[in-house]
C-alpha cells in the first residue's frame, strides 16, 4: 500500500507531462539486465536483427517447408453497392487519427463528409466494380517499437 501510493505521488508529480513521468519511471522499466539503449547505434540494430534471423533460420532449417495449399478464389462478382448514408455513418464514427499518409486529416474529413461521401461512395463502388484498388491506397507507415 505505501508503494502504491509513492508511484501515485510520483505519478501526480509529473502533471501530465508525459516525457517527465517517462524519466521517472524509466529505471523501474527498464530491462536491468540489457544493454543501455541510448548508446545504441543504427549498426547495434541492424546487426541484432540479422543475427536474430539468422538464429531463427539455422534453428528451422531442419523444418520441412510449409505446402501452403492452392486455393481458387472466385472473383467478387455479386455485391451490394456501398450507399453514400453508410460512408457517412462510416466516416462519422471514425476516430480523429490521422497518418501521414492521408490526403486530409481526419477532422476535415468529417467536417465535410457530407460534401465528400458521394464522391467516396462512387470511388468504392467503382474500385469493386473495375476490380481495382488504387496502388496510393496499398501503401503504409510501418514504425518499430523499441
Amino acid at each position: 500500500m505505501k508503494n502504491s501510493k509513492y508511484c501515485q505521488d510520483e505519478i501526480n508529480a509529473c502533471n501530465g507531462n508525459m516525457r517527465t513521468l517517462w524519466q521517472t519511471f524509466k529505471g523501474a522499466l527498464a530491462d536491468q539486465g540489457g544493454k543501455d539503449v541510448s548508446v545504441l547505434t543504427p549498426e547495434d540494430f541492424v546487426t541484432f536483427f540479422k543475427e536474430k534471423v539468422e538464429s531463427v533460420r539455422s534453428s528451422t532449417s531442419a523444418t520441412p517447408p510449409y505446402d501452403v495449399p492452392y486455393r481458387t478464389v472466385p472473383p467478387l462478382e455479386e455485391w451490394t453497392p456501398v450507399s453514400i448514408d453508410e460512408v457517412e455513418k462510416l466516416i462519422g464514427s471514425s476516430l480523429y487519427k490521422t497518418c501521414q499518409l492521408d490526403p486530409a486529416p481526419t477532422w476535415l474529413v468529417k467536417e465535410a463528409c457530407t460534401l465528400l461521401s458521394p464522391f467516396i461512395t462512387l470511388l468504392f463502388n467503382k474500385s469493386l466494380v473495375s476490380s481495382v484498388f488504387p496502388s496510393e491506397f496499398k501503401k503504409a507507415v510501418v514504425r518499430v517499437l523499441l
